[in-house]
């Protein structure tokens, strides 16, 4: 992938067709195992670059969005093979998870900017929970970009970091979008599922972000669930045990 960033670097204003950018991004990848799912995205992208331009050359900024797809895709593969391996070893140390939470939402907050959408953090208290930082981080990201995604403009997300009686620290996720409906419910962690096919390939999704989100927190001893009622948005709710005094 590095191979064909710094090609694409190189180019003035356009990297020819959709066709040739896809075999380009083939040819670089030829040494590396073949996997299903870069398959299947490369011919997604073909598919969406020949409906946009045809047989017109495909403009710069447009390969770029799309290999920063392929990027993520690649980047997503590696976790779950590492997950799959049982070799993960985990860095747990006492997080702020309030603060963890902020982290996220400020890399996130210029994509809520562009949808006019309202992005908060709520949490009023510190809670803190022993993990892996870069895990818990990771599905926070996940579960928070998925909001935005899926979010109208103008819409709203909040971030609510608060414990329970139980000994657990909450993280909770929700959204003013449309929501889950009760027919996926079962299905929406598992890999490379998508709610609704033709958005995820307008917006550029795979389905592979709240199955990443489910193992890295599950892998923190956690848990991860959708808790909404598929009519008022969506509500994820992530458990972690809170670290001792």
């Amino acid at each position: 992938m590095n191979e064909l960033l710094d090609w694409l670097r190189l180019q003035k204003g356009g990297v020819g067709t959709y066709t040739q950018f896809c075999q380009k991004a083939l040819a670089l990848r030829a040494s590396q195992p073949e996997h299903a799912a870069l398959a299947r995205l490369l011919a997604d992208l073909a598919g969406r670059f020949a409906d946009a331009y045809g047989g017109e050359p495909l403009p710069l900024d447009v390969a770029e969005r799309a290999l920063n797809r392929l990027t993520r895709l690649v980047e997503s593969l590696l976790i779950l093979t590492r997950a799959d391996s049982g070799k993960f070893q985990l860095a747990p140390e006492r997080l702020d998870l309030g603060a963890v939470a902020g982290h996220v939402i400020d890399q996130l907050r210029i994509l809520a900017d562009e949808k006019q959408q309202k992005l908060s953090l709520e949490a009023p208290i510190h809670v803190r929970a022993m993990g892996d930082a870069a895990l818990i981080r990771h599905a926070l990201m996940n579960l928070i970009h998925n909001a935005i995604k899926y979010t109208p403009n103008c819409g709203a997300i909040t971030v609510e970091v608060h414990a329970i009686g139980s000994g657990q620290a909450v993280i909770e996720v929700r959204d003013t979008g449309p929501g889950v409906p009760a027919v996926h419910r079962e299905r929406i962690f598992d890999r490379f599922y998508r709610v609704d096919a033709s958005r995820s390939r307008e917006e550029g999704g795979v389905g592979l972000g709240l199955a990443i989100a489910r193992w890295a927190i599950e892998a923190n001893s956690g848990r991860i669930d959708l808790v909404s009622d598929g009519r008022n948005g969506s509500s994820f709710r992530v458990l972690l045990p809170v670290a001792a005094n």
